[in-house]
């Protein structure tokens, strides 16, 4: 008798240990298993190719080479498409709490406008502790992103290092020596929102290409409002006035660039918890 159904003998196979295979009636050739050959002989109760009598025509029998690397590749394949399951998966569950945070950031970073905090002086420490914790929070959860793309990992990182340079800005306000402290935040804070709406534009496009590329147009906006105080605090030396003037509308800008922002991600959310419902359903 063959050690295997298709005769093929299993300690010369240069794939058992690629594959992990422990023999053919264990492994593949098992009830239940992938091995169409094995499946083939018990349909017609035979223990091997040899007692049949196509054996030299089969079609079946002449695979017999491929399949392992079948296996493999199938292998492969069904490790990838695991994986993107997953990533959709953390998309669909932690996209909605973005969601959410972005909008509390939203609406404490206006009560942060200095012209409103002015109204009312007691509430500026507590409004830029929530602020604080809002964008820490948000820093978290795009680290927490970061299993389904790596921009993620990078907008987390500079997310939480402008979080903790506003916080000092804060602090030490009033200082001659506030323009480094502003100037330098403006570095991760350029890398959180650059990797960030990248990190959407990449996740999403293979659901809704068109609103990829929106997120990418929406960069672009914020990449200009985040290099409007930098020449803001240059311009003030010269034209202070204008540099005023621009700051207001810098402010405006970014109130806008966020509200498109809240809208892409509920966006982009949903398209992942359609994509989460119809796999579940299926």
């Amino acid at each position: 008798m063959e050690e295997n159904f298709c005769g093929k003998s299993c300690s010369e196979c240069g794939y058992k240990a690629k594959l992990a295979c422990p023999g053919c009636h264990s492994g593949p050739g098992a009830s239940g298993g992938d091995c169409a050959i094995a499946k083939c002989c018990r349909k017609n109760d035979l223990t091997t190719c040899d007692g049949c009598i196509w054996h030299g025509e089969c079609s079946v029998l002449s695979k017999k080479g491929a399949a392992p690397q079948e296996r493999i590749e199938r292998k492969k394949k069904e490790t990838v498409e695991s994986r993107k399951q997953r990533t959709y998966e953390v998309l669909a569950q932690w996209l909605p709490v973005l969601f959410w945070l972005v909008i509390g950031s939203t609406v404490v970073g206006v009560l942060a406008i200095e012209e409103v905090m002015e109204l009312i002086p007691s509430s500026r420490w507590p409004v830029l502790g929530v602020l604080t914790v809002a964008d820490i929070a948000y820093a978290l959860i795009l680290l927490r992103l970061a299993e389904a793309n790596d921009r993620y990992l990078y907008a987390g990182v500079g997310g939480l290092l402008s979080a903790v340079l506003g916080l000092i800005g804060e602090i030490f306000v009033g200082a001659g020596w506030l323009w480094i402290i502003t100037a330098v935040e403006v570095i991760p804070a350029f890398i959180k929102e650059f990797q960030e709406h990248l990190a959407h534009a990449d996740v999403v496009e293979p659901l809704d290409r068109d609103l990829a590329e929106k997120w990418r147009r929406l960069w672009l906006w914020r990449f200009g409002l985040l290099m409007t105080p930098v020449f803001c605090l240059v311009l003030a030396f010269i034209l202070p006035g204008l540099a005023t003037l621009l700051t207001l509308a810098a402010v405006v800008g970014s109130l806008i660039v966020s509200l498109i922002k809240i809208g892409y991600i509920y966006k982009t959310s949903a398209a992942f918890r359609e994509h989460d419902r119809c796999c579940y359903e299926k």
